[in-house]
């Protein structure tokens, strides 16, 4: 057993920390550079190319398409998948979003949804209900990927050994376009060199991965290979590789294609239990597989049943025998794990996962705490296995929440995680940086799995706390050096102004940049993000008052002798009273201030949209205000205003 003790001591000492060092605020991502907007609606579901310059997303929003994509007769295009180009700043469309009907706003087609990314960012994988090839005759969502130099679209849920679509049960009622079939997760589904794609089939029974009738139930994962037309089952009986299912919740691919996690139940039938365990069929567990070679192994659990000479499971949660896995119970546990997805480093063989089971002995818990470990063959469970959080015993949220999501960089070196605590109790991290001090505030926390630290990588601009939490999913490129992820912080950089979730990144860097000497000139903004104002100009008191109909009254705190400029912008509904397009500018106004104090200034409500703001009773809009002073910096502050209606104007 002497390569056991050799292990334990490899995972227990840290290795030397590389800092990590990133500035305050973030870069948007979900806004068009070209009219430097933001989306009008939620977007999120990011995944980051391994080498940082591209970004995937899902969006809401009707304002990021690019200027020839027309809406058919009757309906148009809510959202879809968009792949940013961090380099050079360009937004394109992979593939539209939901089909919407104009009368009653009803999805009249599932878009495409939860996009993963290739190493270099040219193949973008995604589902979608949309017939985006010939061969997709079936209603139902389906799985499809678009190499982004040539444009082509392949579908990817398809029959074993061809390009036959898969077939799907009948569903009652009958739903063609919204119809369940296939579904990817977002970030997790993609090999590095886009051959390979892990999907799942949900809700109702098909043909795959190659069956005569439609007699597959539901909730299979399946990987196919598009060099080869290989489409293969994971989820399988042991004994008779037929069918197992379980995997409602999808799982992770790891970035050479190798191997598959998720979260499964029907884990008994698919791989070894102990005498005594008495694995639940409707529990989830957590599971890995190697696609081309070997069964199914579980990655964690109170037994090791792949040790040599174990057949009994004692099931005494305090035993320490050489039979007795890392927990003292098994992983499903109080909080459940359907909802998580282990992380794989590139090549499958380091795992992170969450949760709540208590450590061997046990220890009193509910929340999901962070494991690492390794998958490497011959290697036991408990020395291959790190506990790095445990959750205090208080049931303090500043250190008793769960963590919620976890990410894995590629190299397997740098993780993110999301939770609400503030504490890490455990010596296996070291926390680095000063945690938030927003209470109940989901937090991106950076973690170095080699040099045991961890720090909080979100702040808002001027560096304050965030002032939202952060939403997953999280994605990092090779090396940690760039993360994406969502939130509805409205002081990530100055000027966000939708009131809607955004997808972000940030950078992380192995120090910080040294202080330059002397003063230097301003740089022209980067391309490859949404750039607004620095977020150092200073601030001005804005407040809305009482108006004569078809105007907007505001009181601007001056702080002397300049000149005050109002802009009003927003979105105008079209006649079914559903706001679309891009924000449009519906009044300004300008006024010489000569001394300090309160100034007063109307807007009036431009005259081409009096009919609407009649018709609709009110007009919605973010109003922008700069002070430009007599000498010294400008001011800025922002305000929403509605608009009442107005009266007719002679």
């Amino acid at each position: 057993m002497r390569w056991l003790a050799g292990l334990t001591i490899a995972l227990a000492l840290p290795v030397a920390t590389a800092e990590a060092w990133v500035a305050p605020g973030a870069k948007i991502v979900s806004a068009s550079l070209e009219l430097r907007e933001q989306g009008d609606e939620a977007s999120g579901n990011a995944a980051i190319s391994a080498d940082g310059r591209y970004v995937v997303f899902d969006t809401q929003a009707r304002n990021l398409f690019p200027p020839t994509f027309a809406d058919p007769p009757g309906a148009h295009w809510q959202g879809g998948v968009m792949r940013r180009d961090l380099t050079t700043g360009a937004l394109e469309l992979v593939a539209p979003g939901d089909l919407v009907g104009n009368l009653g706003g009803g999805v009249q087609q599932r878009g495409a949804r939860n996009p993963s990314v290739s190493a270099d960012g040219r193949v973008v994988a995604f589902s979608t209900a949309q017939k985006l090839v010939p061969e997709d005759v079936n209603g139902n969502i389906d799985v499809y990927v678009r190499d982004m130099v040539t444009g082509a679209y392949e579908l990817i849920s398809v029959r074993d050994g061809g390009s036959a679509p898969a077939s799907y049960a009948a569903r009652d009622p009958d739903t063609p376009g919204r119809n369940p079939g296939a579904d990817v997760s977002p970030g997790v589904s993609l090999s590095a060199d886009g051959d390979r794609v892990l999907f799942r089939t949900v809700d109702i029974a098909s043909d795959l991965p190659a069956r005569a009738g439609t007699d597959t139930e539901p909730y299979q994962l399946l990987v196919r290979e598009r060099s080869t037309r290989r489409t293969e089952l994971i989820t399988r009986v042991a004994a008779t590789g037929e069918p197992a299912g379980g995997a409602r919740n999808g799982g992770a691919l790891s970035a050479d294609g190798s191997t598959v996690a998720w979260p499964g139940a029907n884990a008994g039938a698919q791989t070894r239990f102990l005498d005594g365990e008495f694995p639940d069929p409707a529990a989830a567990y957590y599971l890995w597989r190697r696609v081309d070679d070997g069964g199914t192994r579980r990655i964690t659990g109170p037994a090791e049943p792949e040790l040599p000479g174990c057949s009994t499971y004692d099931p005494s949660p305090s035993t320490r025998g050489p039979c007795s896995g890392p927990l003292s119970e098994f992983e499903q546990s109080v909080a459940g794990i359907n909802g998580t997805l282990p992380a794989l480093s590139a090549d499958g063989r380091r795992v992170l996962f969450l949760t709540s089971a208590p450590p061997r002995p046990p220890t009193p818990g509910y929340a999901l705490d962070l494991w690492m470990t390794d998958m490497r063959d011959g290697l036991s469970r408990t020395a291959a296995s790190v506990e790095l959080t445990r959750e205090g015993s208080n049931r303090d949220p500043a250190d008793a929440s769960s963590i919620t999501a976890v990410a894995l960089s590629p190299d397997g070196r740098w993780a993110g995680v999301l939770t609400q605590r503030t504490r890490f109790l455990l010596p296996a991290l070291r926390l680095v940086n000063t945690p938030t001090t927003v209470p109940g505030a989901e937090e991106l926390y950076l973690v170095d799995l080699d040099g045991r630290t961890v720090e909080r990588a979100v702040r808002g601009a001027n560096g304050a706390a965030a002032a939202a939490s952060t939403l997953g999913p999280v994605s990092l490129s090779d090396g940690g050096h760039r993360i994406t992820f969502g939130s509805n912080a409205e002081n990530l950089f100055f000027g966000d102004a939708n009131q809607r979730a955004d997808v972000f990144v940030i950078d992380r860097l192995d120090a910080a940049p040294p202080v330059p000497d002397a003063p230097e000139p301003p740089a022209e903004p980067p391309a490859e993000v949404f750039d607004p104002p620095t977020p150092q100009v200073a601030r001005l008191r804005v407040v809305i008052r009482k108006a004569p109909g078809g105007r907007v009254r505001l009181r601007v705190r001056a702080p002397g002798r300049g000149r005050l400029a109002v802009e009003v912008r927003g979105r105008v509904p079209d006649r079914d009273g559903r706001l679309r397009g891009s924000a449009k500018l519906l009044g300004k106004a300008r006024k010489t201030v000569r001394r300090a104090g309160d100034v007063t200034i109307d807007v009036r409500l431009a005259k081409r949209y009096d009919a609407v703001t009649r018709r609709e009773k009110k007009l919605d809009g973010r109003a922008s205000v700069v002070f430009t002073p007599a000498s010294g910096a400008p001011r800025q502050g922002a305000a929403n205003v509605r608009f009442s209606a107005p009266p007719k104007r002679k």
